[in-house]
């Protein structure tokens, strides 16, 4: 296989696992916040939880930057760079909606 090629292939792969990683762990963070209560009990009773799943999400970001490196340093500057523009990207999506939401029930649209 033609080194080039499989160059980009492999950061291709990185890219989307980049992408992947950011995804689920948005995703997941998003289920912990709904789960959180103004009940400051049960709140705290979710915060164990709450925090062994990002730091299990932290230690397999390391793990994958680990590996990539060892890879190539570009495999983990391309796995860094799609992890961090999917997360800005989800994180203004995200934004936007409420700000969509808030102004409807502010107009009075929803309950």
């Amino acid at each position: 296989m033609n080194p080039l090629l499989s160059k980009v292939l492999f950061s291709l792969l990185w890219a989307g696992l980049g992408t992947l990683s950011a995804w689920l762990s948005f995703i997941s963070l998003r289920k912990s916040a709904e789960a959180i209560s103004p009940d400051m009990e049960e709140s705290m009773s979710q915060l164990p939880k709450m925090m062994t799943g990002r730091m299990v999400r932290l230690i397999l970001v390391g793990v994958a930057i680990y590996i990539a490196l060892r890879m190539g340093a570009i495999y983990a500057i391309v796995f860094v760079a799609a992890l961090t523009i999917t997360t800005w990207i989800l994180v203004v999506r995200m934004n936007r909606q409420l700000k969509r939401s808030s102004a409807a029930k502010d107009e009075g649209f929803l309950p």
